[in-house]
């Protein structure tokens, strides 16, 4: 089961590209400990987090609107939008997958992951091809409707998956793991992250470029599809980071331990 051990207070950091540096305050409207960020372009965004939470921005972050998620007892772990409309959040205990196809209008439970335990992320690259992952790593070829076994785990638990396209994709972790797939998750080969502290999310924009984030304010940035994996100078929090999300090399956003959200205004030259 995933155990997550937080600072009080959660903030969402939006990273962008502008002609000054440093980071701001934006207010989620929330008292919820958020654990996932998901934008589908520079406006449109979701953040998903405890006693079934969800949030939209049409704005980029400035404003936050509260979505009907049709329970307050379950945690969510992980929100993923194909489109703007189409769109899945993932959690539980026990396993709870949502979809919807109107954008957050209205969601409704997929079908049963094949897995009891809490699931802590989920992917899709498109309105068909997904996975999701807890101790296990599942994908599904038809929406949700079905999911198949590609990974048991033992001893360690994956907390977040991201994939490009339909045969590259990234897995991250406890004790550091990062694992790589070519083949559409049929393999999987461990990558060096350079630390043992635990991974809570993984974005990739392309098969080059990625971000890994976690516990003690932990970040990673790979310009090499994960052979290296560089520790940025700059401190965000000491919070345990729970998500990152990017929509262009520049342009990002972070959440980490409740309530308030804050973007970042980097530099570019």
């Amino acid at each position: 089961m995933k155990t997550l051990i937080f600072i009080s207070v959660t903030f969402v950091f939006c990273l962008n590209a502008h002609s000054q540096s440093g980071w701001f305050s934006q207010p989620s409207g929330s008292g919820e400990l958020l654990t996932s960020v998901y934008f589908v372009n520079n406006s449109t965004g979701w953040c998903v987090g405890y006693n079934g939470t969800i949030l939209k921005t049409t704005n980029g972050g400035s404003s936050w609107t509260a979505q009907i998620s049709g329970t307050n007892s379950i945690h969510f772990n992980s929100v993923d939008f194909s489109d703007v409309n189409t769109g899945w959040i993932a959690g539980g205990f026990p396993a709870t997958i949502l979809k919807t196809t109107n954008g957050g209008l209205n969601w409704s439970p997929s079908t049963q992951s094949g897995t009891t335990n809490s699931l802590t992320s989920i992917y899709l690259i498109d309105s068909n091809t997904g996975w999701v992952v807890s101790d296990v790593i599942l994908k599904t070829t038809n929406g949700g409707s079905n999911w198949m076994t590609q990974l048991s785990l033992s001893g360690n638990f994956l907390h977040s998956i991201c994939f490009v396209n339909s045969l590259t994709g990234w897995t991250v972790g406890t004790s550091g793991k990062i694992l790589k797939t070519t083949n559409g998750g049929s393999n999987w080969v461990t990558q060096v992250s350079g630390t043992f502290l635990t991974l809570y999310s993984v974005y990739f924009l392309d098969v080059n470029s990625g971000w890994a984030v976690g516990s003690s304010g932990s970040h990673l940035k790979t310009t090499n599809g994960g052979s290296n994996w560089l520790y940025p100078s700059d401190t965000i929090t000491f919070a345990g980071l729970t998500s990152v999300h990017f929509v262009d090399s520049n342009t990002g956003w972070v959440t980490a331990g409740g309530s308030r959200i804050f973007s970042i205004q980097l530099m570019v030259v």
